[in-house]
């Protein structure tokens, strides 16, 4: 509203512009409660969308022995899988996000007389099978035995910075792995999680 100076008193000034400062105070707090209903939604979507993106962890493991060489190691028990980053079919974990991650695989070497050799190799792979990415590999098992009897352990660990897409997974590349096929005493595992994320 306009006022004419020359007809309104003073104190008809004040109380328009009381009235007016409470209108605008009133749609000013109107305007911050909304604000604050956005920002408070917001932030509880970014926290649920970090706890799933940070919550990245798998755990599988075999019941049966394998021997194809060359090729990477399926699994047939998937006990854990937080963030559905890791096919337990094809034995592939696929990095869901930008960071740094720790892995880990536990085998038993199959004796000689068995697998009829003494050696096993297995390797720990990043991007084995990319065409766009460059092959990494992460750790190396080997165990040379002429002990035709024995069975030995195999493990590898790494830990590493990977970029979201990144693959990794397991090769058997010489020898045989024994699995003990007791479902309480499985031996051959594989398993990973997120360290830390990529802070942007």
């Amino acid at each position: 509203f306009v006022l004419d100076s020359g007809n309104v008193s003073e104190d008809e000034i004040r109380v328009f512009t009381k009235i007016a400062n409470k209108i605008i105070q009133k749609k000013l707090e109107t305007i911050e409660e909304k604000i604050d209903k956005v920002v408070e939604k917001i932030n509880g979507e970014e926290q649920r969308y970090s706890k799933k993106l940070t919550n990245v962890a798998f755990f599988a493991q075999r019941n049966s022995s394998f021997d194809q060489k060359n090729t990477i190691q399926p699994y047939l028990i998937n006990r854990l899988n937080d963030g559905k980053a890791f096919n337990q079919a094809s034995g592939i974990f696929t990095v869901p996000i930008n960071g740094n991650y720790h892995f880990y695989f536990t085998a038993l070497k199959a004796s000689a007389e068995i697998s009829g050799t003494s050696i096993i190799t297995v390797r720990l792979w990043a991007n084995r099978n990319q065409k766009e990415k460059t092959a990494q590999m992460l750790a190396e098992g080997h165990v040379n035995s002429n002990d035709m009897h024995g069975w030995f352990p195999v493990i590898l660990q790494a830990t590493v910075k990977l970029q979201e897409n990144d693959t990794v997974e397991v090769e058997l590349l010489v020898g045989s792995i024994h699995e003990s096929e007791n479902l309480e005493h499985l031996i051959t595992s594989f398993g990973g999680f997120l360290v830390s994320p990529e802070i942007v």
